[in-house]
């Protein structure tokens, strides 16, 4: 992918103003200037600032709207409205298969050795999980082709995309990580007499597999693979000891 193609995906699935998305497809040139803002082995040099006008240093430069040339001094907006707009509308979320992952195990041994008759014991049986979530940005898909994210952007550009795809899956599936779910359900069992009775509960978390994908205003379709945990789950087993 030529640094022209590369700079206009970027520039759609985050939502830049054209002149930074040229500023890119440049080989990060200042458009004024023409000085070359950007060293493989020192990285961006140029100056980065909020919307009230505040500078802002790394790790966090993928929160500035404000960039800056310190050789010419000339400034540029990061975001462009029109481009917010039209790539937010075509962002969807297209669920596929479900998995499950196993995470534990849990016993409950009912005694009822020394009865002469068979007992029946109803319990409740109870989880908390939290929401969880993968993006796979190595696989990756434009128009179908795979590509690897991590070769194609620099690292804050890239910091900047997975913040985006992140905030998406979070609202999509409310995810927070202050929220705690709790799975409950009850359980009943009979055991015989003279007989003990372990009840194993081998705990899975069910994870929801899918694509996050954009469809830009040029028919440039994006796809990221994603996967959220939706619930959790178990299987049920008894074994009977004498």
């Amino acid at each position: 992918m030529t640094q022209k193609a590369t700079a206009k995906l970027f520039s759609l699935m985050m939502g830049l103003s054209k002149e930074y998305e040229n500023f890119l497809a440049s080989g990060y040139k200042c458009s004024q200037c023409s000085e070359v803002l950007y060293s493989m082995w020192k990285g961006y040099k140029v100056n980065f600032y909020s919307k009230n006008g505040e500078k802002i240093k790394p790790p966090f430069i993928y929160k500035a709207e404000i960039v800056e040339c310190p050789n010419c001094n000339y400034r540029w907006n990061v975001r462009g409205e029109s481009n917010v707009n039209s790539a937010n509308k075509v962002l969807e979320i297209k669920e596929t298969q479900r998995s499950e992952e196993f995470i534990g195990k849990e016993q409950r041994l009912i005694d009822n050795s020394k009865s002469t008759s068979k007992i029946t014991r109803r319990f409740t049986i109870t989880r908390e999980w939290s929401k969880a979530y993968s993006i796979e940005y190595e696989k990756t898909q434009v128009n179908g082709l795979d590509i690897n994210l991590k070769l194609k952007f620099l690292e804050v550009e890239l910091d900047a995309m997975k913040l985006l795809f992140q905030e998406t899956i979070k609202k999509q599936y409310s995810i927070s990580e202050e929220t705690k779910e709790n799975y409950t359900e009850e359980v009943i069992v009979e055991v015989p007499e003279y007989k003990k009775t372990n009840l194993i509960f081998s705990w899975k978390r069910i994870w929801q597999d899918g694509f996050i994908k954009i469809c830009s205003p040029d028919n440039t379709e994006i796809s990221i693979p994603f996967k959220v945990v939706v619930g959790v789950t178990f299987d049920q087993s008894v074994v009977e000891e004498i």
